[in-house]
């Protein structure tokens, strides 16, 4: 009996195991025969991205941008693909390292976003008032030349005119950097001119303790020339007679000078003069000489 019962339980274990096997292959084999999904590597475009951060009003120059591939979903419309289309360029608000190159970030080619690009390396932008007589009448345009004129008082009494800056840079006429109104005058207050610290310093004094002047240069003449200030005692001296110089002798000669004093004058000639002379009752004449 013991025997049977023991035969049962491994006649069922056998069972249990082949039934176990065949679900597992059955398993397996269904498992084999499924599709499995194939991953599709997303598309990648080409685009340009800054290589560092860039601040804001800069141009950008070769080595601040570079090629980079981005998946097409990710890259917004704008988008710069050529680097030679941002070179030049000024961005209009900070630029972070990595971050896609877009149009809407850059101000156009052509464009001056602001009076900071047009001062020349090492200028300053310094702006004076003016009027119809200061400003040349309204001609002084953007871009002419100026000479700026500044009297003040003497030390001595009076007044001096000198001439404190030469071939100076008009930057902007009021809020306007370029000639709009084609040569033509128009009257304003202001004048923006480019000059360097020195300059601005003198231009700023001038303004505060005397008047200035603006001398408009004629196109194509840029010399500095050395002109000596005006005062009002030169101006009053020159319209005093000069006294006429000496010849001067001609280097290496000698030149003696030889006194002639004028002849001494003529004694004075004799004068007869008839004189009446009465003797008694006898008369005569003589004549005397003087």
């Amino acid at each position: 009996m013991r025997f049977k019962k023991r035969h049962l339980a491994l006649l069922a274990a056998v069972l249990f195991g082949l039934a176990s096997a065949a679900v597992t292959y059955n398993y397996l084999l269904e498992l084999n025969n499924r599709t499995v999904p194939t991953l599709v590597k997303p598309q990648l475009e080409q685009v340009v991205v800054a290589v560092r951060e860039i601040p804001s009003k800069t141009v950008l120059t070769r080595d601040a941008v570079a090629y980079a591939e981005f998946p097409a979903e990710a890259i917004l419309p704008g988008s710069i693909t050529e680097i030679e289309e941002v070179i030049g360029m000024v961005t209009k608000s900070p630029i972070v390292a990595g971050e896609i190159i877009n149009a809407s970030r850059l101000w156009p080619k052509g464009t001056t976003p602001g009076l900071t690009f047009q001062i020349p390396l090492g200028k300053r932008a310094i702006t004076i008032g003016i009027n119809e007589v200061i400003g040349v009448a309204g001609f002084v345009k953007p871009g002419d030349y100026v000479d700026v004129l500044a009297t003040l008082e003497a030390p001595n009494g009076g007044y001096v005119t000198t001439t404190i800056l030469q071939h100076v840079l008009v930057l902007a006429v009021a809020q306007q950097t370029e000639d709009r109104e084609g040569g033509e005058a128009k009257l304003t207050t202001t004048l923006t001119l480019a000059v360097t610290l020195d300059e601005a310093e003198k231009l700023t004094l001038a303004e505060e303790q005397g008047v200035l002047r603006i001398v408009l240069r004629p196109a194509g003449q840029h010399e500095v020339l050395q002109v000596a200030s005006t005062s009002t005692e030169k101006l009053l001296a020159g319209n005093q007679p000069q006294p006429q110089a000496r010849p001067v002798a001609p280097a290496g000669n000698v030149v003696t000078i030889k006194r002639i004093d004028p002849p001494p004058p003529a004694p004075p000639k004799p004068v007869k003069v008839q004189v009446e002379v009465i003797k008694g009752t006898t008369k005569q004449i003589v004549e005397v000489v003087k």
